[in-house]
């Protein structure tokens, strides 16, 4: 598979009530990029992540996630090709230690042990999170869950990355730690953020939604500092 760009083609997506969340959803993101989903809440940035990782479907439209289309026929080469780090650790971590979590993903690809345990003493270092390796994820502070969380993606070895509001929660150094994680990740990567000084250190290019449609897209310090685009985006 290539795993070079990341498409959207028109997409749109209603809740299964009929509301509408998104709307005419296209842009293309290529291999290696960093990108800053922003909008204010309700704007439709969880639902957007939802649907590039195959949790969600659009109700129509295209995503082309390295050549390969998104649907129920392809969910399971979508789901080891994007991986998500949810807000809310506690959604993702299921395991009884830090280790059994990391390595969760790798043996559910049906990998060999050894190749398990090898993501998996890798993906602990990547985060800093060997000393944690056989604690239990409940024991743990928000800002080490942060971190085995981001590990247990990283394990699964995706090519694209996706992180809603990654920094909620999280004390100031926890913050820190976890940007230097992001800032050594050589995947595609998208985050989902209403942490504007974090967007404007990680993400050199920047979608604005508003109302589920992508109104910009563009260099993040040039549009975050749109004073006007901001506060009609309820930014401001």
């Amino acid at each position: 598979m290539s795993h070079h760009y990341l498409e959207l083609r028109n997409v749109g997506y209603n809740y299964p009530s009929g509301a509408r969340a998104l709307s005419g959803i296209s842009f293309r993101i290529h291999h290696g990029q960093r990108v800053a989903l922003v909008g204010a809440n309700g704007a439709g940035k969880s639902s957007l992540l939802q649907l590039l990782c195959g949790l969600l479907l659009p109700t129509e439209g295209e995503i082309i996630v390295g050549g390969v289309k998104v649907g129920k026929r392809t969910l399971r080469r979508i789901r080891q090709t994007v991986g998500i780090v949810f807000q809310n650790p506690d959604d993702q971590l299921i395991m009884p230690t830090v280790e059994d979590e990391i390595a969760f993903g790798p043996r559910n690809m049906d990998l060999p042990e050894e190749e398990v345990a090898r993501l998996t003493d890798w993906a602990l270092e990547q985060t800093s999170t060997t000393h944690l390796r056989h604690r239990a994820p409940y024991t743990l502070s928000g800002g080490e869950k942060k971190s085995v969380a981001i590990a247990s993606v990283l394990a699964m070895e995706p090519s694209v990355v996706l992180m809603d509001e990654p920094s909620a929660s999280l004390d100031p150094r926890a913050r820190r730690l976890m940007m230097e994680q992001v800032e050594r990740f050589c995947h595609t990567t998208i985050i989902a953020s209403h942490d504007l000084p974090l967007v404007e250190r990680l993400c050199p290019r920047t979608l604005i939604l508003h109302r589920g449609r992508l109104v910009a897209d563009g260099a993040t310090k040039q549009l975050l500092g749109d004073q006007k685009l901001m506060e009609e985006c309820e930014l401001l």
